[in-house]
């Protein structure tokens, strides 16, 4: 599940990996560290045990006090490690000197520990992806759980369950495309005031498609309510463009009995709709679009949102 989530990964240009622990005991500290590329910059050990009152999973432990005893070592002032016997051609000698790269202590990874498979959960390339994020952020979690809902310690991690490894670019929708520029329209609200994509870029700006006839929608508008009200102090901009001919006062009651904000936008010809893939015979209702600040599209959802997946995908626009 791992090696198929980071071949994924890599081929839409992240720069991930993986390093599998064959032999854990004898845990040889030279060979470990020796082993990822000097250009890792963190690193998240997964264990799948709970260690109940200790500082830390076993493997988590190990790799920690590995990196740790190697930057004790004298070589560390030249930033290498003592060699190791492996082979001329192995990837982590350094062709120079003919040594593995080691890690200086002003570069060693940073390294967080998290818990996977409890409760014979089932591991899946969105689990893995969630591990991937988490570790790329400035204050990633330590001791996290994934694949479970930890509601002892709330180290839970949010996983996006749409995430498809066999699909690492995602399909396009008309002219729309994840990790393109999204296309500009103008659109007017049901009170009169126009907005142009083209004016809020430098904004992230959520789009999303919904229809007052629309079930799931229902559910879906308080929760894009209450991520706007928590980060337009961010400069998150939600346009909820209503799908269809519906008038502007059967929109506005709708609007007012669910008490929704921001102020919805009326897309009468279908013309926004029909531009960003919409349509009832093909993604359906709801639908939801992110754009980062740079106008680049960083997700598209043809599916109603959840608050895990809500909170990571704006983590990466904000």
């Amino acid at each position: 599940t791992a090696e198929e989530t980071v071949a994924a990964l890599t081929a839409r240009g992240e720069k991930v990996g993986l390093l599998k622990v064959h032999l854990y005991r004898p845990f040889s500290v030279d060979h470990f560290v020796a082993a990822p590329p000097s250009s890792v910059k963190a690193i998240a050990v997964l264990d799948r045990t709970k260690e109940p009152g200790g500082a830390g999973e076993p493997l988590y432990q190990d790799v920690v006090t590995a990196f740790h005893e190697a930057c004790q070592k004298p070589a560390r002032k030249q930033g290498l490690l003592a060699p190791v016997a492996l082979p001329i051609d192995h990837p982590t000698r350094d062709a120079r000197v003919g040594t593995p790269v080691g890690r200086a202590s002003d570069s060693t990874p940073r390294i967080i520990g998290g818990r996977y498979g409890l409760g014979s959960k089932e591991f899946t390339p969105a689990m893995v992806k969630s591990v991937f994020d988490e570790v790329s952020k400035d204050d990633p979690k330590s001791h996290f759980s994934v694949g479970i809902t930890d509601d002892v310690t709330f180290n839970s991690l949010p996983f996006d369950s749409h995430f498809d490894s066999g699909n690492p670019t995602p399909a396009p929708h008309g002219a729309v495309q994840v990790g393109k520029p999204a296309p500009n329209f103008t659109l007017t609200d049901i009170d009169g005031h126009r907005v142009s994509l083209s004016q809020l870029k430098g904004k992230p700006v959520l789009i999303n498609f919904w229809a007052t006839w629309c079930v799931p929608c229902r559910d879906e508008l308080p929760l894009i309510r209450d991520e706007y009200l928590a980060h337009r102090a961010e400069g998150l901009t939600v346009i909820a463009v209503n799908f269809g001919d519906e008038s502007s006062d059967t929109v506005r009651k709708f609007w007012s009995s669910y008490n929704l904000q921001p102020t919805p936008f009326l897309d009468p010809d279908g013309n926004v709709a029909s531009s960003y893939g919409v349509a009832l015979n093909n993604t359906g209702l709801p639908v939801s679009v992110l754009i980062a600040r740079d106008g680049i599209i960083s997700s598209y959802e043809p599916f109603p949102l959840t608050k895990d997946f809500v909170d990571a995908a704006l983590a990466k626009v904000l």
